[in-house]
């Protein structure tokens, strides 16, 4: 009689506690943490984004490959991007959505094989950050607006969006409990 409650107490504790080991395993796919001197940093694992907008035939354009880094004694997020195309103009600003912009930093430009490949900072607020991933089903735009006025369109593809999206959300609610 006792075992069968010893056993109906590990089961009830396995099922208990297995949504958070999954969920666990996924947020280490996702990102790396350290707590400081400055407040815990939270660095997300590189991710790419794909060419959405083809309008613009001259230009040969890499994914946008982009990773955020968060402390939590601020209020704003960092985003680093690189992205490669075949013409010499600066990515000055971007948008997600189209709505507000945010002005670039220039890390590095290097040349290989007839590709310019740039590499550039962005910081906008936590807010935003959390907005980006709030929705289940439309994945966010990123518009990255060039010195020359050339416009280039990245989002996630649609069938990742949901996984993806639901593992930032955990990260986020990971970071709002732990402050």
């Amino acid at each position: 009689m006792r075992s069968n409650y010893f056993i109906t107490g590990i089961i009830l504790l396995i099922s208990i506690l297995s949504p958070y080991t999954i969920i666990a395993k996924s947020l280490d796919k996702l990102y790396v943490s350290l707590l400081t001197d400055k407040g815990t940093v939270y660095h997300t694992y590189p991710m790419n984004l794909v060419n959405i907008d083809n309008a613009n035939k001259r230009l040969s354009v890499s994914k946008l490959k982009y990773d955020y880094t968060y402390v939590d004694s601020k209020d704003s997020v960092d985003i680093l991007i690189s992205v490669s195309y075949n013409i010499l103009s600066k990515p000055e600003h971007i948008s997600f959505d189209g709505t507000t912009s945010y002005p670039t930093s220039i890390i590095y430009i290097d040349n290989k094989d007839k590709r310019f490949i740039y590499r550039f900072q962005c910081t906008f607020p936590y807010k935003e950050w959390i907005k980006l991933y709030s929705s289940i089903n439309h994945p966010f735009t990123v518009n990255l607006y060039c010195e020359d006025g050339t416009e280039l369109k990245f989002s996630c593809p649609q069938k990742k969006w949901a996984e993806i999206s639901g593992d930032f959300r955990n990260l986020f609610n990971l970071i709002d409990t732990a402050r």
